[in-house]
């Protein structure tokens, strides 16, 4: 979902898709790691993990967070940035 998408539903004030998506959003944000790792997988199979994915669920939730300006968001996209580069910078190691 882009910010567009969550401004349409805001205006069209539809509601069940508003629902669906916090709870998406909600669930997403469960299941972040302590680090910030915001994908599927335990540390020691994230070597192999392909991070396009990550990408993807990072401009949903950055949709999310600038329409309902939701600072627990911002900070699990901080986190799950951090979290990428520090995984990118020990694939180079």
């Amino acid at each position: 979902l882009t910010e567009e998408d969550f401004e349409i539903m805001e205006l069209i004030k539809d509601k069940k898709a508003i629902k669906v998506a916090e709870f998406y959003i909600s669930n997403i944000l469960k299941r972040q790691q302590s680090d910030g790792w915001i994908a599927p997988g335990d540390v020691e199979s994230r070597k192999d993990y392909d991070v396009w994915g990550i990408f993807i669920i990072l401009k949903a939730l950055v949709g999310y967070a600038d329409i309902k300006n939701d600072k627990k968001v911002y900070k699990a996209i901080y986190l799950a940035l951090k979290a990428l580069n520090d995984h990118i910078d020990q694939l180079h190691v």
